[in-house]
């Protein structure tokens, strides 16, 4: 087998679980559930906020909101954080807004998301939009959303919520970053096999792992431009070091929205990245799929 039969062979590993087509499906978008710990006033205003910043669908879609304040949940016999999660599956919302550090867990420090925010996004199977703490002002629309796609699992999901909260006519950046630090592991393992051409492999490997989110974006790009769909797909491909390539892609670009896959079928808790960077990324609101 040739040097470059065996590292075709190497990159089909990375290749046997990606999605290639993309398919438009619109999500079901009809209630939204504010739920944050602050007396029915300030609730109150914090969802006409959240309206504004969501303009886009809330008039295509005529949505249903509610509102669940410090009086819904955070009094009476049932622990808070359990009757939150009662509050969500007693009235079902397609859309949950909240914040981090609810009941005021640790609100000044910035190393977690609290534990209602935890188990609002294992626990339940309804969309999480995280909104930024208090000091942050929250975007006034969605013009600008950035979706964290892994090409693995539920991307078409992923893309098909940036897609309907991306503005009329708005940017929706498709991003992925290679990470540069695992791609380096597997390097120095191909240095180690006689039978691999290690300088092709640092050659052609990398360009190879790139072209694969490259070219479903580009697929997802044609079927929108088909389907008649005004948003402008910028493609955001590249080597990096994980949340800090994001970061720096979100600042460079000004994003309003960022929406990334916080579940991972192989354990309870948030997935690793969609975890960090909803940690680290406090000035944005992020949708947690």
């Amino acid at each position: 087998m040739s040097s470059d039969s065996r590292l075709d062979a190497f990159e089909s590993l990375f290749r046997s679980a990606v999605k290639d087509v993309f398919t438009l499906q619109a999500p079901r978008l009809e209630r939204v559930l504010v739920l944050v710990d602050t007396p029915a006033d300030e609730a109150a205003a914090l969802q006409e906020s959240v309206r504004g910043f969501l303009s886009c669908i809330d008039s295509a879609h005529a949505l249903q909101w509610e509102v669940a304040s410090a009086e819904d949940w955070t009094r009476g016999p049932t622990p808070p954080i359990v009757r939150a999660r009662e509050v969500v599956e007693e009235r079902r919302p397609d859309l949950l807004v909240t914040r981090r550090h609810q009941l005021g867990q640790m609100g000044n420090i910035p190393y977690t998301l609290g534990s209602v925010v935890d188990v609002l996004t294992q626990a339940t199977d309804v969309p999480v939009l995280l909104l930024p703490p208090p000091d942050f002002a929250l975007p006034s629309s969605t013009d600008r959303v950035m979706v964290v796609t892994d090409h693995l699992s539920g991307d078409d999901r992923l893309v098909n919520f940036g897609v309907e909260l991306t503005h009329r006519r708005g940017t929706l950046y498709l991003a992925h970053v290679e990470d540069e630090g695992i791609l380096e592991y597997y390097l120095d393992a191909i240095d180690k096999m006689q039978s691999i051409d290690s300088e092709l492999a640092r050659t052609k490997l990398p360009a190879r792992l790139l072209k694969t989110p490259a070219d479903y974006i580009d697929n997802v790009a044609a079927v929108l431009a088909r389907s008649g769909v005004e948003e402008r797909v910028v493609p955001l491909v590249r080597l990096g070091r994980g949340v800090s390539a994001y970061q720096q892609l979100m600042a460079e670009h000004d994003i309003d929205l960022l929406v990334v896959n916080t579940k991972d079928d192989r354990q309870d808790a948030m997935d690793s990245m969609a975890y960090a960077l909803a940690v680290q990324i406090r000035s944005r609101p992020l949708l947690l799929l």
